[in-house]
């Protein structure tokens, strides 16, 4: 099975490697997606930035929940990590919004005291702008450190468990390289 159809299904286990390779693909995807401010409307990048968000759960609760199979642990465990991750981001988009949105959140304030709404949306957009870039990169670091440390807490199982064998055991044969045959005895004395 292919590494993005993995990434489709619940069902199974995944060895730790795969794990991190679909990790990193639906985290470059969500950094890409979280620059999108700078690049379309605020309200336009928004939206795509709901709408693909909502979808990448799945993505991402598939690979957990082959993950955690493959640690022998119920899928349903992923809602612990996506609480631990939700946290996590929230506090990081704090701080962001504190360091890097300063200037324009001064901005809305003034904006808010006239009740000017083009005002409004003018610092809206300047805060979202200024605090696009340094989070995705912090965003993108807490994914990075929820994929490592989960892969160093969860230990594969080495034999095969109730989701399934050991990944890669079923196709080892298929991934090796194919050998030269070996004579046998029986084989020279044919001629």
């Amino acid at each position: 099975m292919s590494l993005v159809a993995s990434m489709m299904s619940a069902n199974g286990r995944m060895a730790p490697a795969d794990f991190q390779k679909a990790g990193l693909i639906l985290i470059a995807i969500s950094f890409v997606l979280a620059l999108t401010p700078l690049v379309l409307p605020v309200v336009l990048a928004s939206l795509l930035t709901i709408i693909v968000g909502l979808a990448l759960i799945y993505p991402w609760a598939c690979i957990w929940s082959k993950r955690l199979h493959d640690a022998g642990r119920s899928g349903w465990m992923f809602l612990v990590v996506l609480v631990i991750w939700i946290v996590l981001g929230l506090i990081v988009n704090q701080i962001v919004a504190t360091i890097f949105g300063g200037e324009a959140a001064r901005m809305m304030v003034a904006a808010m005291e006239t009740g000017n709404p083009d005002a409004m949306m003018q610092a809206s957009k300047a805060a979202t702008q200024a605090t696009a870039l340094p989070s995705a990169v912090l965003n993108a670091i807490v994914g990075f450190g929820v994929i490592f440390a989960g892969n160093a807490i969860l230990k594969q199982d080495p034999q095969e468990n109730r989701y399934g064998p050991v990944p890669g055991a079923e196709g080892a044969p298929e991934a090796m390289p194919a050998e030269s045959p070996v004579e046998t005895p029986d084989d020279t004395n044919q001629n």
